[in-house]
């Protein structure tokens, strides 16, 4: 079975939104003071371990050592399991997750994707204003292939908030993924 490699880029996004996830806790705290803070710091920490085992995996990716990243690429699934199951919401960890999953073997991570692009979707229904959920569902289509409908949600997500450059930086490494037309 030849293992399908997802580009770099892919996973340094997954990554980075294991390192923005802390930024959502902040503002999740000031908005519900009574909830314990013993909580939000096991939320952190769950989040910040995810974030390191996948940089764990970009590390190995990098020094061309496949065995290692398989691996790293198990630990880091587990390292999102925890985190889902403290947040089975929790729509980067899902994304980061089925990336992961992608990365192991083809169609392995479409379950997680799937979740993203129907989750999103509500949200999106809900607040046609919200481009974090137009990014969401635009990074899980682009896992899946879905380049038309990625590159929609991409821009989409710019229109709302022009000054997000990582987001266009996203929307060119798409591009190169995607097959000519």
């Amino acid at each position: 079975m030849t293992r399908r490699r997802l580009p770099f880029c892919l996973l340094l996004s997954a990554a980075l939104f294991g390192f923005l996830m802390p930024l959502q806790v902040s503002a999740l705290r000031a908005e519900s003071p009574a909830v314990d803070p013993a909580y939000y710091a096991s939320l952190q920490a769950l989040r910040q371990t995810a974030a390191l085992r996948m940089l764990d995996v970009m590390k190995a990716q990098l020094d061309g050592d496949r065995a290692k990243e398989e691996a790293a690429a198990v630990e880091a699934i587990k390292a999102y399991d925890a985190l889902i199951a403290a947040v089975p919401d929790d729509l980067p960890a899902h994304n980061a997750r089925g990336i992961l999953k992608e990365q192991l073997g083809a169609g392995q991570g479409a379950a997680d994707l799937e979740f993203v692009v129907a989750r999103a979707s509500v949200r999106i229904l809900a607040d046609a204003q919200d481009a974090e959920s137009y990014h969401t569902r635009a990074t899980a289509l682009r896992s899946l292939k879905k380049f038309a409908e990625a590159r929609a949600d991409y821009q989409e997500a710019i229109r709302l908030q022009p000054d997000n450059r990582k987001w266009g930086l996203d929307l060119r490494a798409m591009e190169t993924e995607a097959p000519r037309e």
